[in-house]
């Protein structure tokens, strides 16, 4: 556990060196907010993206102080969660940085990269991640999909966690290939329907398996 940590501290300096260089390079007017399509249509300056090493932050340093206070098995998930995390950070700041280096006449303004295309990839295959871990974890007030029906017992837990799991990568799946194929203006709503969709459903089969659960006890 300790050596996670120590890789979970490494990512989180990788984030703050990859934002040094940012506002380094970067002249003083950036792209800050791109619209459906993945285009650029604010600028402002450089230092509103510092919400990144705020979020690196936030994260780096949240998940392992509630790790600490889990149990061996769940903290040590937990962690390794983190540190997958902070890696997706830092492949998506990247993204973003270029990006915004891209629309502000910078001597990187040649490269074509869209934000809308990164985010769906990124958080297509954090989806996948999580739906790998959520079968493996026990019952935790942290991790998994918590609803009063899965966390009433343990067999609820375990089915609704593998139901959720499945459906996470099954929308992970559903969004790289969204964010490789449709149009960009299709792109963030359809992996916003596809994640409401996956959660929808695992928490409707949460509510099922309790009953199973319970009417078969009776």
């Amino acid at each position: 556990m300790k050596n996670i940590r120590k890789v979970i501290y490494a990512l989180i300096v990788l984030n703050l060196v990859v934002d040094a260089a940012f506002l380094a390079l970067a002249p003083d007017q950036v792209a800050v907010h791109f619209d459906a399509s993945g285009e650029a249509d604010r600028i402002g300056s450089k230092y509103e993206h510092l919400w990144f090493p705020a979020l690196a932050l936030a994260f780096g340093l949240g998940l392992p102080f509630i790790a600490k206070r889990s149990d061996a098995h769940d903290g040590d998930k937990l962690l390794k969660a983190d540190v997958v995390l902070l890696a997706l950070m830092t492949v998506f700041s990247l993204f973003v940085f270029a990006d915004g280096l891209s629309s502000s006449g910078s001597p990187f303004a040649a490269l074509d990269l869209n934000v809308g295309r990164g985010a769906a990839l990124v958080a297509g295959i954090a989806f996948v991640i999580c739906g790998n871990i959520m079968p493996k974890s026990d019952r935790n007030e942290a991790f998994g999909l918590r609803t009063p029906w899965s966390l009433s017992n343990d067999e609820v837990w375990r089915k609704s966690q593998r139901f959720g799991g499945y459906a996470m990568i099954a929308s992970g799946a559903l969004t790289v290939v969204a964010g490789l194929t449709l149009p960009m203006n299709l792109v963030m709503p359809a992996m916003v329907a596809i994640l409401l969709a996956a959660a929808g459903a695992s928490i409707v089969a949460s509510y099922v398996y309790y009953r199973k659960h319970y009417d078969f006890a009776e």
